[in-house]
This record gives structure tokens, C-alpha cells and sequence, in this order.
């Protein structure tokens, strides 16, 4: 029996029900009543109906450039069919099938994944640090904030502008930074305090570096399953800090 068929067939069920149990004087009111019920449980699974194929559709299409990415860095890190040329023409074919299957899924809650994968491609083929933080801020825009996802490619955002040829973009990856450490609540916290640490270390700045690897420490959870990598490297600086 098919979606619509089955809709229908509960309708008729509701509608005969409240025909059995009603009154004649209010009969009309009642199925009325149901009708507009009945079209709202129509719109509702007609919908979330809609909204399945198409998450099913952009997974599907995920899948594929995941796998085109995989292809592609496989065969160049194995140097298969090797060189300069044919790897820029991988990588480009890679691009060409993320875009197109970004197109047909824009509309998903998956399109910020391949914008993601298009990032890193444009990584893979040596595209500026400015041209792959402008893609990175596009997949950004469309993730919820405050989720792991969006904490953990802001902050990868973050340290990329580092690099940036723009001075205002290095400053404000700086100050971005900053407040992504003093945020304890936040996923990436003790990833942006230590890399904070690393940068005033850069610095010559040790009263600050010692502040932000301490930060790090004094929030890690004493009852964790594992000691977070980070806290272990925060251990380690402060440790080299205070033998300087």
C-alpha cells in the first residue's frame, strides 16, 4: 500500500469513528474539524517524507565525493599514475564533483559537509590560505552554533587566518582566539588555550603562554575517563617554561 493510500485509509477510519459518536447537530462541525486535521497530518508526513529522500539523497552524494577525496589522495600519496599535471587534474575533478553535488544539495543539512570537503581540496591543491578560509567561513554560516562541528572548524578557521598575507585577518584570528579560550564551556576550549600558549610562546610573551597552558590544567575534568592530549601538552610547556 502505498504512502498517500495509507494516509487515506486512516482518514476514512477517523471519519467514520466520529460519525458512529457524534451527534447529528454538530456531525458537520466535527468532520469538518477533522478534515483540516486530516490535511495537516497529510502536509506533516507528506514533508517529513520529503525531507527523508532528500537526506538519504545528499548522504549518498556525500558518500561519493568522500570516496572521489580518498581516490585521490590514495593515488597521489601511492603515486599512482603519478606527476605534477595529472595530480592538479585529480584534484580539480574531485572539486568539479563537490561542487556539482553541492549544487543539487544545497538545500540539506548535510551541505555544510561538502563545503568542508571542498575546503580541504583546495588545500590539497595548493589554493591560497585566504581562498580556503573564505570556504570554510561558507560552511560555517550553515552550521548551528555552539555544536561541536561549528566549534571544531571555527577553530580550525581560527588558525589558518594565522597564516593569512591579510594583517587584518591575522589580528582578528588573534583576538578570535582569545575568546575562543576564555570560553570553559565551549568543545574547543582547552584546544584554543594551549594554542594560545604556543602563540605567546612565539611571542617571548612566558607570563601569558604560563596563564593560558594553566588554564587549561585548572579546568580539565578530574574524574575524565582519559587525560585529554591537550592537557598533557600544557603539562609539557609549562614544564620547559619553568627550566628556561
Amino acid at each position: 500500500m502505498s504512502f498517500y493510500a495509507k494516509v487515506q485509509k486512516n482518514i476514512a477510519n477517523v471519519c467514520s469513528i466520529v460519525k458512529d459518536k457524534t451527534s447529528a447537530q454538530y456531525a458537520k462541525e466535527t468532520l469538518l474539524g477533522v478534515g483540516v486535521l486530516a490535511m495537516g497530518l497529510i502536509g506533516y508526513n507528506a514533508h517529513s517524507f520529503y525531507l527523508k529522500n532528500r537526506e538519504e539523497r545528499a548522504f549518498g552524494a556525500l558518500i561519493e565525493v568522500s570516496e572521489s577525496f580518498d581516490r585521490t589522495q590514495y593515488e597521489i600519496e601511492h603515486e599512482v599514475n603519478s606527476d605534477k599535471i595529472n595530480n592538479e587534474t585529480m584534484w580539480q575533478d574531485t572539486e568539479v564533483l563537490t561542487d556539482a553535488l553541492y549544487k543539487q544539495n544545497s538545500g540539506s543539512f548535510l551541505a555544510p559537509y561538502f563545503l568542508i570537503f571542498k575546503s580541504q581540496i583546495a588545500l590539497e591543491r595548493g589554493a591560497s590560505i585566504d581562498e580556503v578560509i573564505a570556504i570554510i567561513e561558507e560552511a560555517l554560516k550553515l552550521i548551528p552554533r555552539g555544536t561541536p562541528l561549528f566549534e571544531l572548524h571555527n577553530l580550525k578557521r581560527i588558525l589558518m587566518s594565522f597564516d593569512s598575507l591579510d594583517e587584518s585577518v591575522r589580528k582578528k584570528a588573534l583576538s578570535d582566539l582569545i575568546v575562543a579560550a576564555k570560553d570553559e564551556r565551549g568543545y574547543s576550549f582547552e584546544e584554543a588555550s594551549y594554542m594560545l600558549g604556543l602563540y605567546y610562546m612565539s611571542q617571548n610573551d612566558m607570563s601569558q603562554a604560563s596563564e593560558a597552558f594553566e588554564r587549561v590544567l585548572k579546568n580539565s575534568e578530574e574524574k575524565a575517563l582519559f587525560v585529554s592530549p591537550w592537557v598533557k601538552s600544557a603539562e609539557e610547556k609549562l614544564a620547559s617554561i619553568k627550566h628556561v
